[in-house]
């Protein structure tokens, strides 16, 4: 395609982009609670791994001293809780 021909599809792919879409912003939401439902029914301590780790972006050992827990248990919390929400 010549710049000419290219321009209209670059701006078109722009307002694309931009232009809100209802119905991937009504799935987005849907999705949004049903992991909320699911974070809502993990048992506690795998909750609070994920919300350190997961959400607050502590690290691995900010977490551990957060929660006065080994590295290593942290770890296996986090991967159990990301196996558990798939």
């Amino acid at each position: 395609m010549s710049p000419e021909q290219l321009e209209p599809v670059l701006e078109l792919a722009a307002m694309m982009k931009s232009t809100p879409r209802p119905n991937s912003d009504l799935a987005n939401a849907l999705l949004g609670q049903l992991l909320e439902r699911c974070i809502d029914t993990l048992p506690h301590a795998f909750r609070c791994v994920l919300m350190l780790c997961g959400v607050g972006q502590c690290s691995i050992r900010e977490t551990a001293e957060i929660l006065e827990l080994e590295e290593t248990t942290v770890k296996t919390r986090y991967f159990r809780v990301n196996a558990l929400l798939q």
